[in-house]
């Protein structure tokens, strides 16, 4: 029964998100440029791709840190906490407008007024972290939200560990992302692709 809940729950989420040709997801900068095709070209999938339990493993332990962080409010530095904060910025590549969007996972207010970006990232082990991805990640929250820096946490059952990521891309490294065909982006990509079997650029 509530396993039942949670995949509706999931789906109906996954419902309302419908890509549009000029709107750049930050996560799509940092993946294999032909993803965003085939998302585009076959919606449903996505769709389905939401009820992944290794989606839902990571969506649960985003709400844990979350409610984690709200407690620590009052005995620590921390003042304010935002979760899932969205913003857009607008780009031009050759001559065309995109709208580069991202949903951070927090925006920590300390009580000095720094304001700290989070990134939550959970697995089963914790090796070679961080990853690049990520890392590129931070550092494009960085740029979207004018932030110093953005900690980036992991979450595995062998150890909790963060690292401050303080560098950000620049509007031109953001449009050479934009414009460049990557794919895949990473060697390792095409073999948890979920669109590895219709894809032309798959490797291995």
């Amino acid at each position: 029964m509530l396993a039942d809940l949670i995949y509706k729950m999931k789906y109906s989420e996954a419902l309302k998100h419908e890509r549009e040709a000029n709107i750049i997801y930050v996560t799509d900068l940092v993946q294999c440029s032909w993803k965003r095709v085939w998302e585009m070209e076959y919606p449903v999938f996505d769709r389905v791709r939401a009820l992944k339990p290794s989606l839902i493993f990571g969506d649960i332990i985003h709400r844990g840190v979350q409610k984690y962080l709200e407690e620590a409010k009052g005995d620590s530095e921390i003042e304010e906490v935002q979760f899932e904060v969205p913003h857009t910025l607008t780009i031009n590549v050759e001559r065309k407008v995109y709208f580069v969007t991202g949903r951070i996972d927090g925006m920590i207010k300390l009580r000095n007024g720094r304001i700290i970006g989070l990134e939550i990232k959970s697995g089963l082990d914790d090796k070679n972290i961080p990853k690049e991805h990520h890392l590129m990640q931070c550092r494009l929250y960085n740029w979207l939200f004018n932030l110093k820096e953005t900690i980036l946490l992991y979450i595995t059952p062998y150890r909790l560990t963060d690292f401050t990521v303080i560098t950000k891309y620049t509007d031109e490294e953001v449009a050479k992302l934009i414009s460049e065909e990557k794919a895949p982006r990473w060697d390792w990509e095409c073999r948890y692709c979920d669109f590895n079997f219709i894809c032309p650029k798959r490797r291995g």
